[in-house]
């Protein structure tokens, strides 16, 4: 618990950490007193791995004694299935022609083609988009479960769509973990005041 409220409070801090090495580093660490060897054995058997799991002639085009070594990238499908969601839900698209008539000053359409409530992102009356959204904020290991005014907190920065506070509420009082921890604040049975 402690350290949940820790990465609570650090959580709402713009926070970098930057490593020094070498002689810029006033105070020496654990990171700046490991021998070249022991990294070099490293890299070589991170190399290995890699080089098990991914076809390097795709990857790789050689250059002298040079490698150059082409970007993975890994993207959500979440805000593809918004998009699609949106096209679906009859709530959404009664919204988006509102908006192409200028009636709904407050809603609008990105460039990239979602309806948007300000800045956040309208999610279609589906749930398993909702559930996607709702688990990935309530159980990740970033968020440990935080209760339903934070978790609303949170979501409400990026996305919206009707009754979000509500349904929040709900899933977080159908979490059996948040029951279990969660705070007392009645006196024990068999108390009496004196």
């Amino acid at each position: 618990m402690r350290q949940r409220r820790w990465i609570e409070l650090l959580k709402d801090y713009d926070c970098a950490i930057r490593y020094h090495p070498g002689k810029a580093n006033v105070v020496a660490d654990a990171l700046s007193r490991k021998s070249t060897g022991f990294m070099a054995s490293l890299v070589v058997k991170q190399w290995k791995s890699f080089e098990e799991n991914f076809d390097l002639k795709a990857l790789r085009k050689e250059q002298d004694s040079m490698i150059l070594m082409a970007s993975i990238q890994v993207q959500s499908d979440l805000i593809q299935q918004i998009k699609e969601g949106q096209l679906r839900d009859p709530h959404l698209i009664y919204l988006r022609s509102e908006v192409e008539k200028e009636l709904k000053p407050q809603f609008q359409v990105s460039k990239d083609g979602l309806l948007r409530f300000g800045e956040r992102v309208c999610v279609p009356n589906e749930p398993d988009i909702k559930n996607q959204i709702l688990n990935e904020s309530h159980t990740s290991k970033y968020t440990l479960h935080p209760g339903s005014t934070k978790m609303y907190r949170d979501l409400q920065s990026h996305y919206w769509w009707k009754g979000m506070k509500k349904e929040i509420a709900m899933y977080v009082s159908k979490c059996l973990t948040c029951q279990q921890i969660k705070v007392e604040h009645q006196r024990p049975e068999g108390c009496c005041n004196l």
